[in-house]
């Protein structure tokens, strides 16, 4: 039996134990392929001491690398001497994490137990799990962030519905869920900006070695899992404590292709306007209105960070009306009729392109990018059907 397997077995008195220990310690299983390679190939001729103050009798030893070597402890057994720092340290365990996402790029984050993928709703609040994911709501574009206090990399994820970044809060979840709540929020240069910065740590063994933990900044180095593992109607995603580890908590990256062009936009939408027969026969609540600021980028894309070139009075979520609104506007101010709509998340948020309808709820900016400029040309659409 090899190492791998012995250690797996640690707690040999109870299955249910040991399951958990082996939930509990995926960082430690990692090891076992390596550390075993080491061992076939490390010479006999300079065999491992014993650490000083271990135990010498045989009988209270754990596992011992190989049978020319003398028993060693378990701390021994996992760490030795003779290894190569790079191979096993916990910084290049979460660098091989860290790499399956690269800037700008569109993936997919499904959950390893429940087999779902994580969906930003359509309220731009809220974060659950869905089925398919051949949707916006499904697709989340990587933003790497290096900060400059650490000189540590985090990643951050960006919704491709609209813009706002998955984020993790000190607000306990609801009932029949584990943790706290995970939500969509702006990014603005505040001390409340650690929310959305996360890190990906390895967490998978054998065909699933490139599974992956994130793990929050913010709230003190809490993972990112999934929910309903017993109770299959809740979909909500939230943060958990570290020593909470679970196999909710392991997530499959996959990374999207880009396509060509702006994806067609969805199908107009009924609504509860003036006039609607909903709301004069049966006397139903019309649509909020809301105040949209929006901007003219340049030909190049950039734009002034402070204040608007107009403001849109809208009612409703239909980004048809949107654009049949703003058409008027622009060609009155600027002259332009073939525009993209982005969504500015923030003052440090990346521009989004506006491919569905508007969010339920929060107040939203508005960056108008001329159509054929090389601006527009640098804006990515994932390939969500693909």
């Amino acid at each position: 039996m090899g190492w791998a397997e012995k250690t797996a077995r640690k707690p040999t008195w109870c299955s249910r134990r040991g399951r958990r220990w082996r939930a509990r310690h995926p960082e430690i299983l990692a090891l076992a392929p390596e550390r075993n390679r080491l061992n076939r190939h490390r010479p006999s001729a300079s065999p491992l001491l014993p650490l000083a103050g271990a135990p010498t009798s045989p009988s209270r030893l754990l596992f011992s690398p190989s049978p020319d070597l003398p028993h060693l402890p378990l701390s021994a057994s996992l760490y030795p001497a003779q290894r190569p720092p790079s191979l096993l340290s916990p910084a290049v365990q979460r660098q091989r994490a860290m790499d399956q996402f690269h800037d700008r790029q569109h993936v997919w984050l499904r959950s390893r137990k429940r087999g779902r993928y994580l969906h930003a709703d359509d309220d731009g609040v809220g974060v659950s799990l869905c089925k398919s994911r051949a949707s916006m709501n499904a697709a989340w574009a990587v933003h790497l962030y290096l900060d400059d206090r650490d000189g540590i990399q985090y990643v951050l994820l960006q919704s491709a519905a609209y813009g706002r970044y998955l984020a993790g809060t000190d607000t306990s979840a609801p009932l029949g869920r584990c943790g706290f709540r995970v939500e969509q929020r702006n990014y603005d240069q505040t001390p409340q900006a650690d929310a959305i910065r996360w890190q990906a740590v390895r967490a998978g063994l054998g065909v699933h070695r490139d599974d992956i933990m994130l793990r929050h900044v913010g709230t003190h180095f809490r993972y990112l899992r999934a929910n309903g593992k017993f109770l299959r109607w809740i979909h909500r995603v939230t943060v958990d404590e570290y020593f909470n580890i679970s196999s909710m908590m392991q997530w499959v990256v996959e990374p999207i292709l880009p396509r060509q062009g702006m994806p067609r936009l969805p199908r107009p939408i009924s609504e509860r306007l003036p006039g609607d027969l909903s709301v004069v026969i049966l006397g139903r609540a019309e649509a909020e209105w809301r105040t949209i600021p929006y901007v003219r980028a340049a030909d190049d894309g950039s734009y002034r960070a402070e204040g608007a070139d107009g403001l849109l009075h809208f009612m409703g979520r239909s980004v048809h009306r949107l654009r049949e609104q703003l058409a008027p506007l622009l060609w009155g101010q600027f002259g332009v009729f073939d525009f993209i709509i982005c969504l500015r998340p923030g003052r440090e948020g990346r521009l989004t392109p506006l491919v569905l309808h508007l969010p339920r709820d929060g107040a939203i900016e508005i960056v108008v990018i001329t159509d054929g400029t090389p601006g527009s040309a640098e804006l990515r659409y994932p390939d969500v059907d693909a």
